[in-house]
């Protein structure tokens, strides 16, 4: 048996991926599942488009293309990658798990017989993190949410993966008549990995495919290490060091702060504490009161 609900819940809560019952639970992979670290939660989801006419990739045209926070906030300053579009993937089938189940990864099988390494190990160029249909706006109908931009499905475009099933192992020759319904497999859009129902996995002939968008935005991760980079209005508070680049207007609570280039205030400033000046200052007026600056101090 291929999937099974049961062990596949199992699974999740000891953190390993769910791949097919020809493996026994320990021989399955450690991922992240429920314990989301900072790496896993993503930043720019007011970006993902929540419409369908905001989709734009229907086709082969759009295969890899990107997805712009652009296209849901035209005003916003620095634009940001936020989604990718595969077009029409080739599956990679498992090892000892057969056809049963089978993994989204960068690459494409060479020849219809070619598998992963093995099953308990994740791929370098697996892919996750794939854009569920939750993320569609709740005036759409649950029906019309199901639907992908695979210009073989006609109807409402939406998030939802579309899994074709072929002989042809051209992807551009396949039609909707290779579609295959939802009762057929399941598919986790975290992990990426697609395990078919008992009795539906493909013949020995078929290969697989697979139409999806991917989230390739910022999760906090990136934002902890690569800083801030744009503008920014509002209260800004900060622990530890970290950087900042761009036009800042509000108010900043921080620790430690160093400043590269030229600082423009307006307005009234406090410091509580000491200042140490490297180079002359410029003013049209400085008060310093209980402390002696030993360096030139031009006033104007």
């Amino acid at each position: 048996m291929a999937y099974n609900s049961a062990n596949r819940s199992e699974r999740i809560l000891q953190s390993r991926r769910f791949t097919t019952d020809q493996l026994i639970t320990p021989s399955e992979a450690l991922t992240k599942v429920f314990d989301l670290g900072v790496g896993e939660i993503y930043l720019d989801t007011q970006y993902i488009p929540s419409g369908s006419s905001q989709i734009p990739y229907s086709g082969s045209s759009g295969a890899n293309a990107i997805v712009s926070a652009s296209v849901v906030d035209p005003s916003i300053e620095s634009d940001l990658p936020i989604l990718k579009y595969w077009y029409r993937q080739k599956l990679w089938r498992g090892k000892s798990a057969g056809r049963q189940v089978y993994y989204f990864r960068e690459s494409e099988p060479p020849a219809l017989d070619s598998q992963v390494f093995l099953d308990s190990v994740i791929e370098a160029d697996q892919v996750t993190n794939f854009i569920s249909p939750k993320y569609i706006s709740p005036a759409i109908t649950p029906s019309q949410a199901g639907f992908i931009t695979d210009n073989a499905l006609p109807g409402v475009t939406g998030y939802k993966v579309t899994v074709f099933r072929s002989t042809n192992s051209n992807k551009n020759s396949l039609t909707s008549d290779n579609i295959v319904t939802d009762d057929k497999f399941s598919f986790d859009y975290k992990t990426g990995v697609l395990s078919w129902l008992s009795g539906q996995e493909p013949t020995t002939s078929q290969y697989v495919y697979m139409t999806a968008y991917q989230y390739i935005g910022r999760t906090i991760q990136d934002q902890l290490v690569g800083g801030y980079t744009g503008s920014f209005t509002g209260v800004f508070t900060g622990i530890g060091s970290g950087s900042f680049s761009g036009s800042f207007k509000g108010n900043a609570t921080l620790n430690n702060l160093e400043l590269t280039g030229s600082f423009n205030h307006t307005g009234s400033y406090s410091l509580t504490g000491s200042i140490n000046v490297q180079g002359p200052i410029i003013s049209n007026g400085i008060n310093v009161v209980d402390n002696a600056i030993a360096m030139a101090i031009a006033l104007g």
